[in-house]
């Protein structure tokens, strides 16, 4: 099963219609699994506020990813020091390297300079979509 790490961007993005909705629909559906860290779930929770959630929404919207079966929690010891643009990007390097992540879906500038990196693909929402042949509307 393909495992993956979604940046914040591409949460928040998924509010809306769009490839951020077709991945998050494929995560529910079990077609993939998503990898998450402490670091990474307060940033989430960060987007929830951001979006306007309440307290009790955002502590609801966390949970989504600790309770589901298709979430790979991993550790959030600190493992690489590569986006020197941007240091907090490395989050999310972290958790696909410790979760063993397949892909790192994102639309940072940073991040997607790179590629990829130890075997993870790093790319683009629709790109992902793309090319797992998920449909959504534009």
């Amino acid at each position: 099963m393909v495992k993956l790490v979604l940046d914040t961007g591409t949460l928040a993005e998924s509010f809306w219609d769009g490839p951020a909705r077709a991945i998050i629909g494929l995560w529910k559906s079990g077609e993939i699994i998503l990898c998450v860290s402490q670091p990474l779930l307060r940033e989430y929770a960060a987007i929830a506020s951001k979006m306007g959630a309440t307290a009790r929404e955002k502590e609801e919207f966390v949970s989504l990813f600790s309770e589901s079966p298709w979430v790979s929690t991993v550790g959030s010891a600190k493992r690489v020091d590569v986006i020197r643009e941007d240091p907090t990007d490395d989050m999310f390097l972290d958790c696909a390297v410790a979760g063993g992540a397949d892909f790192l879906i994102t639309k940072d500038e940073h991040l997607l300079g790179l590629e990829s990196y130890r075997r993870i693909t790093i790319a683009l929402p629709e790109n992902f979509v793309k090319a797992h042949s998920v449909g959504y509307r534009h």
